[in-house]
């Protein structure tokens, strides 16, 4: 692969000739390797310093110095490089010797063709217990981190159960109540609770105990050891359900001095409220964070409200500011807050009646000590007269008004505040370019590290339509992005002479017949992250200073769209960030989640799809409620297809060869690979004629095909296209001669063709080994071709790969021909019940309306039903019903212990009790690798009431 390094390979051997066919072995494999030949004890030592080889290869017996001394001073040396045997002859006995010694592999020297396969292997693992340990150090360093914070941070830290009971206090508490560490441990935090503070802060708690996850704030007084009554700040957060957690978590820090300050502000502003009414002067008090502007009875009148009308928010506030005022607002009081200088705007206010006023506002910011703004407090008058008397001058401005009400009906419009990216961005273009008369807007991004940008979107207005993806390299035009880092704007009046921009002439701007440009940098969270581009096509024009300041606001605009595309972004890749941050782990977090979805959602499939049939065995006439439940047994099946398909992607799912049609198969799945992929490739869907059937388990297609869609997904940069085709095919002898493991026959073809970047000879020859990727860290697991491979060699099948690099990878699967042509159907439901019995039956099931279900079933059955709704209540009725307990029927995930402890449990009592388990997937408990184990009984949740009925009477009967 490019970018790596040959390997240092250190050879322990006496015979030159026999290192020399060695490394001819390793070369004829393809790998690219440096050597070097020792063969004492003295020159390992010192080759092992000077060379630092990544692998030792040794003979196991030599004349002075034998393979195991050298793998002793190899480990003394460095345990983590791979340490292998290559020997003339060894037995059986002596291999096992070496392995646990720590060497790595052995390999005969009359089989030196396996010797690169031993290699690489060596080295994998290797990487994999060095990536391994990294990680561990990580989350080490992450623990100790977290636990300085909360031992030296300023803010207080207790745990509370569901009563107020202190739990664990941080070492914060001691030091801002002043009691005695541990003091307080074991008593009610009540207890110190300001009696005025008591049934408002307990009434809040209550709220908070009963809801798992609620979060409240508030502020209360707390009692000090020394009797001082203390204001606290506090959030309050139920994590009760947390496993590691389990209490509910009270963060809080002093704020008495806050709130004296506070207090004395009032006070002071009080006295300035009643000098400044005499004045006729209106003042605000604006608290940023909170988003609650406070404003005096004059400042009320101002603007035409009526005593107590004003709602206090910035967006009230806004309503009656003129829209063509508004963004130069908005846009002083950001510059003011980042200057931190005085704020001072003249703006117009329109009263509800229509009429017109002039306001003239000045203020003052002030910060915490992060430098993040806290308030803004001023003084408002009114300057209406004074306005209509100013000189007609300001007719001058009237283009620069026009852009601005542009600017305020994007703001406003539906576009600008969804939240589609793609199309805020075209939305934006369309109207610049309409605004300026601009012939091309487009708005380009940086990529590859800065050093090229990339089209995001080209408006073409005389065209009216959209184009994207065409890209310029940074070594190609250096004065351009030269200029984009030091200009706030590239102002070229004539393009073509311009220093930034003449580089594009002959290239770019003669070819197209643009004259003018003007370019806006694009920054995003303060960072340069793309241009806006305005270019006029036919004669030059002078660019107007409204012409580059409505272009800046345009940029602005972009900007904060930009951003907010990023968030959402940021926020969709976080979970597939810390997925992707442990390859084995990822795999096992997604299992565990599926496993837990499937168990609750096939818990409440089952309480459904169980009323419905008890519901249906009534003698109901047609015109009835029939028709209805039946169409909600249908939605409830259709969902637990749903719920197996997830189990599928998780690998939780017992696998169930079925005879299908994959046509059908492939159809169902279109409208979840089109999400997969995305809007920007095309996804094409061709279904063979007459298909033959294969035998398969369907969930196993889906792995296959959402797999192989993801990988051709990475492969297309920007637009693309991917195709899935189905053929039969029948291949013969010619055709299988050619291709290795290939077996002539009858075979289903499912092909699936990307036009992505494709992929070199050397890659196509390593995708299918575990572990091995072609993205970058944390990007890919290496696992999703190897998991193809597999499930196709599990069906017999072959797998067939053509990829070249700029054009694209086609995967052509082959399956074996079913003998069978007529595809498994779901049965019909039976309507008549199954056969039932008279036996005794302990039914275990934690979710109560399972329970209740399951037990009407089986008692309408005639059985004699026990019921518990926990372990411990399943093992207290065992031990205390007098008679027998022939079957139980149990769930296999619940909290106290899991289905299979419990049946060991009571078996171990009750040794000729039959055992049937349940469950929405049978995971590890029962089952491995997704089948059951050897003589296991089991029900997949949700099932109806004839599938109960056969079940238990297998299990009785067996």
């Amino acid at each position: 692969m490019k970018g790596i390094r040959p390997l240092r390979i250190l050879f322990v051997e006496d015979n030159p000739r026999d290192a020399e066919l060695a490394e001819a072995a390793l070369a004829r494999e393809g790998l690219s390797f440096t050597a070097r030949r020792v063969d004492t004890q003295d020159s390992l030592l010192q080759t092992l310093t000077e060379f630092q080889p990544d692998l030792i290869i040794s003979d196991y017996a030599m004349p002075d110095f034998d393979g195991m001394q050298a793998l002793a001073v190899s480990l003394a040396h460095d345990p983590n490089i791979p340490f292998i045997i290559l020997t003339g002859s060894m037995n059986e006995e002596t291999a096992v010797a070496c392995l646990r010694g720590g060497v790595w592999d052995y390999v005969l020297k009359e089989n030196l063709s396996r010797l690169a396969h031993a290699v690489k292997e060596a080295l994998a693992h290797r990487d994999a217990r060095v990536a391994r340990a990294e990680a561990e150090e990580a989350s080490r360093m992450t623990e100790r981190r977290l636990r300085a914070l909360i031992e030296n941070g300023l803010d207080s830290i207790s745990l509370l159960s569901a009563d107020g009971t202190l739990l664990w206090e941080s070492p914060a508490v001691v030091r801002n109540l002043e009691y005695d560490e541990n003091q307080f441990l074991g008593r009610n935090i009540f207890e110190i609770v300001h009696p005025d503070d008591l049934v408002w802060t307990q009434g809040r708690f209550a709220r908070i105990a009963q809801t798992p996850g609620a979060r409240d704030t508030g502020q209360f007084r707390l009692l000090r050891r020394s009797g001082e009554w203390r204001w606290i700040e506090a959030i309050v957060t139920n994590l009760l359900d947390e496993p590691s957690v389990g209490a509910i978590v009270i963060n809080y820090r002093d704020i008495t001095d806050r709130k004296q300050a506070e207090e004395a502000l009032r006070e002071s502003e009080s006295r300035l409220s009643l000098a400044l009414d005499a004045a006729h002067m209106g003042t605000f008090d604006w608290d940023i964070p909170n988003n609650r502007i406070t404003w005096s009875r004059w400042h009320e009148e101002l603007w035409g409200y009526t005593p107590g009308e004003f709602v206090g928010t910035y967006e009230a506030f806004s309503e009656r500011v003129h829209p063509e005022d508004l963004p130069l607002i908005n846009a002083e009081i950001q510059r003011c807050m980042a200057s931190r200088e005085p704020y001072a705007r003249e703006y117009r206010v329109v009263w509800p009646d229509g009429s017109m006023h002039w306001i003239q506002g000045r203020g003052e910011f002030t910060f915490d000590e992060n430098g993040r703004p806290q308030r803004m407090r001023g003084v408002v008058t009114e300057t209406t007269d004074r306005k209509q008397a100013e000189d007609q001058v300001r007719l001058s401005r009237d283009t620069l008004l026009a852009e601005l009400q542009v600017l305020a009906g994007i703001i406003r419009s539906e576009a600008f505040s969804g939240s589609d990216t793609e199309q805020t961005i075209r939305s934006l273009l369309e109207a610049d370019a309409r605004q300026q008369l601009v012939e091309r807007v487009s708005l380009w991004l940086f990529v590859q590290e800065g050093t090229a940008i990339r089209c995001f979107d080209l408006y073409e207005l005389p065209q009216d339509r959209h184009t994207s993806g065409m890209g310029i390299e940074k070594q190609d035009y250096p004065a351009y992005f030269e200029a984009l880092l030091s200009e706030e704007a590239i102002v070229a009046d004539d393009a073509h002479s311009h220093s930034a921009t003449r580089e594009f002439s002959a290239s770019y701007l003669t070819p197209l017949g643009i004259s003018s440009m003007l370019d806006v940098p694009i920054h995003i969270h303060g960072k340069l992250a793309g241009v806006l581009c305005h270019e006029r096509v036919g004669s030059p024009i002078v660019w107007s200073p409204e012409q580059r300041l409505f272009a800046i606001s345009i940029a602005n605009l972009v900007s904060l769209a930009l951003e907010q595309g990023e968030r959402n972004r940021v926020e969709e890749e976080r979970n597939k960030l810390q997925d992707q941050l442990l390859q084995v782990q990822k795999m096992d977090a997604i299992g565990r989640l599926a496993g837990g979805v499937a168990h609750d959602f096939n818990n409440m499939l089952q309480a459904i799809l169980g009323h419905v049939d008890i519901a249906l065995r009534a003698d109901l006439p047609e015109s009835s409620l029939k028709g209805d439940l039946l169409a909600i047994r249908q939605a409830a099946m259709h969902s637990a297809d749903l719920t197996r398909q997830l189990l599928a992607f998780a690998r939780k799912q017992t696998i169930d060869p079925k005879v299908l049609d994959l046509n059908d198969t492939v159809s169902s799945m279109l409208r979840m690979l089109q999400r997969l992929i995305g809007e920007n490739i095309q996804l094409i869907w061709t279904p063979g004629y007459r298909l033959w059937r294969v035998r398969i388990d369907p969930t196993q297609v889906n792995q296959i095909l959402a797999n192989l869609t993801v990988n051709a997904r990475d492969a297309i940069s920007g637009v693309g296209r991917l195709t899935i085709e189905t053929s039969n095919a029948t291949l013969d002898e010619a055709y299988c001669e050619e291709r290795v493991g290939f077996v002539p026959g009858e075979y289903v073809r499912l092909s699936v063709s990307d036009n992505g970047c494709g992929m070199s000879k050397e890659t196509v020859e390593q995708i299918f080994e575990p572990f091995f990727t072609t993205k970058g860290i944390g990007e890919g697991t290496g696992l999703g071709l190897a998991t193809v491979y597999g499930i196709v060699k599990q069906n017999e099948g072959f797998i067939q790969v053509q990829s070249e690099t700029g054009k694209g990878t086609t995967f052509q699967i082959f399956f074996p021909r079913c003998g069978s042509d007529l595809a498994d159907q779901t049965p019909e439901v039976e309507t008549e019940m199954p056969r039932g019995g008279t036996e005794t039956i302990l039914l275990v099931e934690d979710e109560p309306a399972i329970l209740l279900i399951g037990r009407r079933i089986l008692e309408e059955l005639g059985y004699t039903v026990l019921a518990a709704s926990g372990p411990a209540e399943a093992i207290r009725l065992a031990s205390e019903h007098p008679g027998g307990i022939h079957l139980l029927i149990t769930d296999v995930i619940m909290p106290e212990m899991d289905g299979r402890e419990l049946g060991n449990r009571l078996h171990a009592a009750r040794p000729s009790m039959k055992l049937l388990f349940m469950s929405g997937y049978t995971a590890n408990i029962i089952a491995h690798r997704g089948i059951l184990e050897a003589g296991i009984r089991f029900i997949q949740k949700p099932f109806n009431i004839t599938d109960l009925g056969k079940k238990v009477r297998e299990a009785l009967d067996s």
